[in-house]
């Protein structure tokens, strides 16, 4: 997955290998675009079978070999920096280090990447939800050890980070009717709140967070709100919300429960609120229980792009250099049609 792949089949090459294929190529650009050592410009040709330099002659053949020179031929500046290397495999060799080069940072970059991702799919944040059930102590039935007759379920449900165990900004309130019916209130970031049905349908909001906003979700979820224990269930929800939104789950299970149960002295034992147990789900899109590799991020993949940009910005000017150099040295070594040739004609021509 992402470099990986890509890696797989380096461990099958030798190291020396790599390293001799890498100088080779640095070797085959250096030939192509470097003056051969020594060969200065005065130097108008040699002779092709020994490699004597020749000047002005008045004959065809070499002075140092006596080679006929329209045999052995004569090896001009030109000609000797063509054979020392060529345009196209320059460009070739470049071709192979540049994007060997680019291709074996992409793999090392996929890497880290997807251990990154890993570490992440295996060790998510914010990847469930804690549920904390109350209902009436008075629908529980003690014989058959499950509530009976229930008029309603409250379910404090909290973001929980899976690293940390420690609670987010995230929570809410939800009320479960006996009709399988819900009505959810939302604490939003700004403390301001948001009341909807079981299809998501936002049915009332306010800006700032109160008791209030417990009082209308009971009376959108059907129960007069001005009945005497309606407002005792309401008031102690908001003593556990107000905990939570002190110091989250933490505080709900210690400073909320010990509250609660302070109040819970001074009303009547039928109108308190019991806790059910707890239970957890998964955070939508977070696949609790799965292993789910993550996207890339906007910064992961455009960091590659501008690194495939710049790489591909450096072996153009790369390859319009090699072209210029090499252009600029077959340039520099034109023969002089003045020297050898001509005096060999002339010398022929006067015989």
């Amino acid at each position: 997955m992402y470099g990986e792949m890509f890696l797989s089949w380096l461990p099958v090459i030798p190291a020396s290998m790599l390293v001799v294929f890498f100088f080779v190529a640095v070797n085959m650009i250096y030939r192509a675009l470097t003056v051969p050592p020594g060969y200065e410009r005065k130097f108008d040709g040699q002779c092709g079978a020994c490699g004597y330099t020749l000047g002005s002659l008045s004959a065809q053949q070499c002075p140092e070999c006596g080679a006929d020179l329209l045999k052995a031929g004569v090896v001009t500046r030109r000609m000797f920096i063509q054979l020392r290397g060529s345009t196209t495999m320059a460009i070739a060799a470049w071709s192979v280090l540049v994007f060997s080069i680019g291709g074996t940072s992409l793999a090392v970059w996929g890497i880290d990447v997807q251990a990154t991702n890993m570490n992440t799919a295996f060790n998510p944040s914010y990847n469930y939800i804690q549920v904390i059930t109350y209902a009436p102590q008075s629908d529980w039935d003690e014989d058959a050890r499950e509530l009976v007759g229930q008029s309603f379920k409250a379910h404090i449900e909290i973001a929980v980070d899976s690293m940390t165990q420690l609670s987010t900004d995230e929570f809410s309130l939800v009320l479960s009717l006996p009709d399988d019916t819900e009505r959810t209130l939302l604490i939003e970031e700004d403390d301001g709140w948001v009341i909807e049905d079981e299809d998501e349908k936002r049915i009332a909001q306010g800006d700032a967070y109160s008791i209030a906003a417990i009082d209308q979700l009971f009376a959108l979820s059907g129960f007069d709100i001005e009945d005497e224990s309606v407002q005792s269930y309401a008031n102690q929800l908001s003593i556990l919300m107000d905990s939570v939104f002190d110091e989250g789950i933490q505080g709900l299970q210690n400073e909320g429960a010990v509250t609660l149960g302070q109040v819970q002295e001074g009303i009547d034992e039928q109108n308190w609120l019991k806790s059910y147990g707890y239970s957890s789900r998964a955070k939508p899109g977070t696949g609790l229980g799965m292993v789910v590799l993550p996207p890339l991020t906007f910064d992961q993949w455009s960091r590659v792009l501008y690194a495939f940009l710049i790489l591909a910005g450096i072996y153009v000017l790369g390859v319009f250099g090699i072209v210029l150099r090499r252009r600029q040295l077959l340039r520099q070594g034109r023969y002089n049609p003045n020297t050898i040739i001509t005096d060999i004609s002339e010398s022929e021509t006067g015989n």
